[in-house]
């Protein structure tokens, strides 16, 4: 089963706004013809924009009988379901592997010592998948005090 990363507004917002902007700045200076003097700096500008909206685009959970895939942009990987021992639900994790695009997501940890945040656009139902294929994973659930 497939699941969309849910998108922070702000953020998707914000990273559309630059992207905009800068991919706007470019061609305008190439159309004028003042740009061609600077054309690595918007050899950069377009690799970096669509890298941002390949990430903004294509981030997303697929899973199996016996894995969790994820996927942003070029990012991806597979963990296998067996060896997952707990799911985080409501906490945002902010350094490690996060192929995710909002908070309060997931942290799924992994092995000994390995975890990764995503955030599907339904917690329940990604954890209600996950449990059907194994039963066996701790849901530690952190509720919000503000």
């Amino acid at each position: 089963m497939y699941f969309k990363s849910r998108k922070e507004p702000f953020l998707f917002i914000f990273l559309y706004a630059i992207t905009l902007v800068l991919l706007g700045s470019s061609v305008t200076d190439i159309i004028t013809g003042n740009g061609w003097s600077h054309i690595g700096v918007h050899i950069i500008v377009f690799l970096s924009s669509g890298f941002v909206l390949w990430i903004l685009h294509h981030t997303g959970y697929l899973l199996t009988d016996r894995s969790f895939r994820y996927h942003c942009g070029p990012i991806s990987g597979e963990i296998a379901l067996e060896r997952v021992g707990e799911i985080v639900v409501g906490k945002t994790m902010y350094v490690g592997l996060k192929p995710a695009l909002a908070r309060k997501g997931l942290i799924i940890k992994y092995d000994k010592y390995n975890d990764i945040y995503i955030s599907p656009e339904s917690n329940e139902e990604f954890i209600g998948e996950v449990l059907k294929r194994n039963d066996t994973i701790k849901i530690t659930r952190i509720s919000s005090s503000r």
